[in-house]
């Protein structure tokens, strides 16, 4: 096989880093009482999606890999909270919170595929040692058809 594909070349790495810019943006617009509240949250939870992605590809595992992305995608679900909240406390109809909404959900999606795609190459402890899996150009090269009102 070829060179493993890095975790800058995932679609779904570019979409989280995006995300960061927006929620920042988002951030920015709330009431400063919720600089220590609302915004510290989001912007935790928005860094910790694309910093999971970048650890569990880095580990060379596909189970230390999955178990990075749940984390993504818990911190990806924890966000969609908080963009709701946005939305129904301060900013009804602010663009980038809706873009933000937007792509948080495809976010998930993808994650979503990763993981059931993994999971396939996940096999039953034998011993103590795990098999290596080239899984970096699978996904990578993987056609994403996300459901209706996710595409951008």
């Amino acid at each position: 096989g070829g060179v493993m594909a890095g975790y800058r070349d995932l679609h779904v790495w570019k979409e989280a880093r995006i995300l960061v810019s927006e929620v920042y943006d988002i951030a920015e617009k709330l009431p400063p009482y919720e600089k220590y509240g609302l915004c510290d949250q989001m912007r935790r939870a928005v860094a910790s999606i694309g910093s999971n992605i970048a650890e569990g590809q880095g580990r060379g595992t596909v189970r230390d890999y999955l178990h990075f992305l749940y984390i993504a995608r818990g911190s990806a679900y924890e966000l969609d909270t908080q963009l709701l909240y946005c939305l129904d406390l301060y900013l009804p109809k602010d663009p980038v919170l809706t873009s933000a909404l937007k792509r948080v959900g495809l976010i998930q999606w993808m994650i979503n595929q990763m993981v059931r795609k993994l999971s396939m190459n996940v096999s039953k402890p034998s011993g103590c040692r795990e098999e290596r899996t080239p899984y970096g150009e699978v996904l990578m090269h993987e056609e994403y058809n996300p459901p209706e009102g996710l595409t951008f």
